[in-house]
């Protein structure tokens, strides 16, 4: 009695044709080329090209083949990313400088025999006024811009002349912990020296999640006091970094 056809569900896969395709051909000419490359990194770049475009190849790549396509891409990915990471790192001050179009070093004088230079984020708003310190009556200029996120400040005090401090660290240490107000506590201070100026370094945090950094400086009679205002996660962004390298007393 025969047996009974089976059903197409229990039917074994039909093997794969035998004949080379173009497709075929062009797995095994990339692979070559791949493994030639090695000798010439620069051709990596044209074995990629090829590799990703056989990701549309009519006829597909065939199953059996595709450890070929793994294998090139193993052998190119390590030779090219040795070429890309050297390049982002001589071209990243050049994108650096694009992303950061919108700076500009500005100067601050009056302050004695230097001025201030230092790098800010577009136009930047200013006031002027007139108050009292722990250090005695001072001129007060104020200058702030909030276009790169956090808020950058520089404000100078000018103390009458014959207030110079005789001590100028331990006065400026006295005018620094008058600053501070009760919703700002202090993380660290330490002490600086800027273009051979005294100063301080200080550190402090808001309970609104903000992270103040702020440079106080004293040059005869007159106290310039950086500050960037920012979030905690720009506490060390790439804005706040530029700010503060780039301030020069000259």
């Amino acid at each position: 009695m025969p047996k009974a056809p089976r059903s197409p569900q229990n039917s074994p896969a039909p093997p794969e044709p035998f004949d080379e395709t173009p497709t075929d051909w062009e797995v095994d000419k990339v692979l070559k080329a791949t493994v030639f490359a090695l000798l010439f990194p620069p051709l990596q770049l044209y074995t990629l090209a090829r590799l990703w475009r056989l990701r549309w190849a009519n006829p597909p790549v065939r199953p059996s083949d595709r450890w070929k396509i793994r294998l090139a891409y193993a052998l190119s990915l390590p030779l090219w990313l040795a070429i890309i990471v050297p390049a982002v790192l001589i071209l990243g001050p050049y994108f650096d400088n694009a992303a950061g179009s919108g700076w500009r070093k500005e100067r601050f004088g009056g302050i004695g025999d230097v001025a201030l230079t230092v790098d800010l984020p577009g136009q930047y708003r200013y006031n002027l006024l007139e108050g009292q310190t722990i250090l005695g009556p001072a001129k007060m200029r104020f200058f702030g811009t909030t276009e790169a996120g956090p808020t950058f400040a520089i404000s100078i005090y000018s103390l009458p002349k014959e207030l110079t401090p005789d001590d100028p660290r331990a006065a400026l240490k006295r005018f620094v912990d008058d600053q501070f107000r009760d919703d700002y506590k202090i993380e660290s201070i330490a002490p600086i020296t800027l273009d051979g100026y005294p100063g301080f370094e200080v550190v402090s945090a808001s309970p609104r999640s903000r992270i103040r950094r702020q440079r106080y400086v004293l040059i005869d009679h007159h106290i310039v006091a950086l500050s960037a205002d920012a979030a905690l996660s720009d506490r060390d962004s790439a804005a706040v970094k530029r700010f503060f390298r780039s301030a020069k007393l000259q």
